[in-house]
C-alpha cells in the first residue's frame, strides 16, 4: 500500500503552466512528448541539489540521444534564489546542459505535491509515472529505471548494457542545515537574548554547544538571515563533519577570513571557494564551499568579516 504523500503524485506528467521562464530550452508543452522525462526539483543552493548535478549531467549526455528528457525545476528557498540573473549565472556556471524551468511561485511544487530538494520523478514515453525518488543518493536505482523505461519503449534494444554511469559520489556525513534566521534558527550561543529584526549588539560564549551559532559585533536578525550591521563581525561555529558550507551574499565584494579550530585553512582542509590567503571572497548570492576534508572530526569554525554588508542564511554539511 503506497504511502499516503506517495499516492498525492500525479500519476500523468502534468501540463505545466505557461508564461514560466526557461533555460536551454523554448516553453515546453507535454502533448505530443514521446520522451522519458525525469523531472528534477532543486535549488542552487541546497548543497545536496548541488551533489547531484554532476550525476543529471552525466545521465543527460548519455541517454539523451536515445530518448531521454531532464528538466530541472529550479524551486527557490530562498528569496535571492528568485534572481533571474542569479539563476541564470548559476545554471552556466554547473554547465548544466538540460531544460530548467523556474518555478518561483512553486506552482510547479504544489503541482507535485513536493516536499524534499532534490526530488525525482520518472514519467514514461505514455507520460504515466513509474519512479520517484526524494533525496540524494539512490543514483543507481535511478539509472536502472531510465534504462527499463527506455527499453520498453523500444529506444533501446534489450541486449544494450548500459554498465553503470561513472560517477562516485563522496561519503560524506550527513547533518540538517543549521539556518540563521530568527524563523528557523536551532540556538544562539551569545549572553544576549536574540532580539529579531532589530539591530542589536551581540557577544559569543566561552564555550558554544556543538552546531550553535555563535555571533560577534552588531547583528540583525530577519526570518531568513543575519545581516551585520558593523564594520567588523564574526562567527564562530563548531560542528562535527568532514565538509562545511555556507549560503551567502553581498551586495559589494566582501573579504572574509576563514580560520579553522583557531588556525588558516590549509590544503589539507581548503574548501573550493577559499583562496590561497585563507580568504572567502563573497560576491554573489549563493552557496560557498569553506571546509573540505577527509577526517571526520569536531572543528570550530571562525569567519571573520570587515564589511557591515553580507547576509548570511545558512550552513550545511558533507
Amino acid at each position: 500500500m503506497k504511502h499516503l504523500y506517495e499516492s498525492k503524485k500525479p500519476t500523468h506528467l502534468p501540463d505545466f503552466p505557461s508564461g514560466l521562464v526557461w533555460f536551454n530550452s523554448e516553453e515546453k508543452n507535454f502533448d505530443d512528448n514521446r520522451n522519458i522525462t525525469l523531472i528534477d526539483f532543486w535549488s542552487y543552493s541546497c548543497i545536496n541539489s548541488v551533489r547531484s548535478i554532476p550525476f543529471l549531467k552525466a545521465l543527460y549526455e548519455k541517454y539523451n540521444k536515445f530518448g531521454l528528457e531532464i528538466i530541472g525545476v529550479h524551486t527557490p528557498e530562498f528569496n535571492f534564489e528568485k534572481n533571474i540573473y542569479n539563476i541564470k549565472k548559476e545554471v552556466e556556471r554547473f554547465e548544466i546542459p538540460y531544460p530548467v524551468v523556474v518555478d518561483n511561485n512553486h506552482r510547479l511544487w504544489s503541482i507535485f505535491n513536493n516536499v524534499y530538494l532534490p526530488s525525482y520523478y520518472l514519467y514514461s514515453a505514455h507520460q504515466q509515472l513509474r519512479f520517484t525518488h526524494f533525496g540524494e543518493d539512490y543514483y543507481s536505482r535511478i539509472e536502472e529505471n531510465i534504462v527499463k523505461l527506455l527499453k520498453e519503449s523500444h529506444y533501446l534494444t534489450d541486449s544494450f548494457d548500459s554498465g553503470t554511469t561513472i560517477f562516485n559520489p563522496i561519503e560524506r556525513t550527513t547533518a540538517p542545515e543549521i539556518y540563521a534566521g530568527h524563523n528557523r534558527i536551532s540556538g544562539l550561543s551569545c549572553y544576549e537574548r536574540l532580539n529579531p529584526n532589530t539591530s542589536s549588539k551581540y557577544t559569543p560564549l566561552r564555550h558554544i554547544e556543538t552546531n550553535k551559532l555563535g555571533v560577534e559585533g552588531v547583528w540583525t536578525f530577519y526570518s531568513d538571515r543575519v545581516s551585520l550591521n558593523s564594520f567588523q563581525g564574526k562567527i564562530v561555529l563548531p560542528y562535527k563533519a568532514e565538509s562545511l558550507n555556507i549560503i551567502t551574499g553581498a551586495k559589494m565584494p566582501v573579504c572574509a577570513e576563514i580560520k579553522l579550530n583557531g588556525k588558516s585553512l590549509s590544503d589539507c582542509n581548503r574548501g573550493s571557494d577559499i583562496n590561497d590567503e585563507g580568504h572567502l571572497i563573497i560576491k554573489d548570492y549563493r552557496l560557498y564551499n569553506l571546509v573540505e576534508s577527509d577526517k571526520l572530526q569536531h572543528n570550530t569554525l571562525e569567519i571573520l568579516f570587515n564589511s557591515d554588508d553580507v547576509d548570511v542564511f545558512a550552513f550545511s554539511f558533507g
